[in-house]
C-alpha cells in the first residue's frame, strides 16, 4: 500500500492550485493507494508535515519557500521519503535547477514517468 502526502501552500505565487488539482489528484490515484492533501496556514506548517509524515513520497505545491520548510523537516526523518514538486511560487528555483516545467500541468505529467533524481540537499 503505497501512501503519498500533498502538502499545499494555497498563498503560494500567483498560482491558483484549485484549477489542477483535480489533475494532480486523478494522476496520484494511477500511483497511490492513499492520498492525503494538507494545507499550509502559517510558517513553520512545511516543516511539521515534513517531520510528521509516514508516506511513500510527499508532493509539495508551493514555491522554495514551502519546498524548504518542507525539505528541512523530512530531513529529520530516520527514512526519507520521495519528493515530488509542483511549482507554484514566484520564482521556483529548486523547479529550475531540476528542470520541472513551471506550467503545473506540464510538472503533473512529469510525476506519470516516476523519474526519480538524487539531489544534494546542501
Amino acid at each position: 500500500m503505497l501512501k503519498c502526502f500533498v502538502i499545499i501552500n494555497p498563498s503560494s505565487g500567483k498560482i491558483r492550485y484549485k484549477e489542477y488539482l483535480p489533475e494532480l489528484t486523478n494522476v496520484l490515484k494511477q500511483k497511490f493507494s492513499e492520498i492525503e492533501l494538507v494545507y499550509t496556514e502559517k510558517k513553520g506548517d512545511g516543516i511539521h508535515y515534513g517531520l510528521t509524515t509516514d508516506a511513500d513520497t510527499v508532493i509539495v505545491v508551493g514555491g522554495d519557500g514551502t519546498i524548504r520548510e518542507v525539505v528541512n523537516g523530512l530531513m529529520q526523518q530516520e527514512r526519507v521519503p520521495k519528493l515530488g514538486v509542483i511549482p507554484a511560487g514566484t520564482v521556483n528555483d529548486l523547479a529550475r535547477a531540476l528542470n520541472i516545467p513551471l506550467h503545473p500541468f506540464k510538472a503533473i505529467a512529469v510525476l506519470k514517468k516516476d523519474t526519480v533524481k538524487y539531489i544534494d540537499v546542501g
